[in-house]
């Protein structure tokens, strides 16, 4: 997939949009997709992730298996809550990309030794 193939999939992640955590407690809603950034709320904060972020990850795990514990050291600064970051980006990242079809689902249970992770 190309990058405009990519943007297109990821215009249709709109406003409005809610997701049931992979964890099964809570919601993640999307706020804001302006095309280059996606505002989403989580409980009762709201957090951004650019949009070229998420390209990143795919164009550089593409083919693989991936884990919450590898964005946290592929992006400490941006999935690693201890870094300055935020964790619940990568599983709004991982439901986003399941929303658009990248994947077909999210395995783990997001504990220690079962991090969630995809086949990209």
């Amino acid at each position: 997939m190309n990058y405009t193939q990519f943007i297109s999939l990821i215009q249709t992640v709109v406003n409005g949009l809610s997701f049931s955590n992979p964890s099964g407690t809570g919601n993640t809603i999307i706020i804001n997709n302006n095309g280059s950034t996606i505002t989403y709320q989580r409980g009762s904060s709201n957090f951004s992730i650019d949009i070229q972020e998420l390209w990143d990850v795919y164009t550089h795990f593409s083919g693989q298996s991936i884990s919450c514990i590898d964005l946290k050291n592929y992006k400490p600064h941006i999935y690693d809550s201890n870094q300055g970051g935020h964790s619940c980006h990568c599983t709004t990242l991982f439901l986003i990309f399941q929303y658009i079809g990248i994947i077909t689902s999210i395995n783990g249970s997001g504990v220690r030794n079962n991090p969630f992770w995809i086949q990209l």
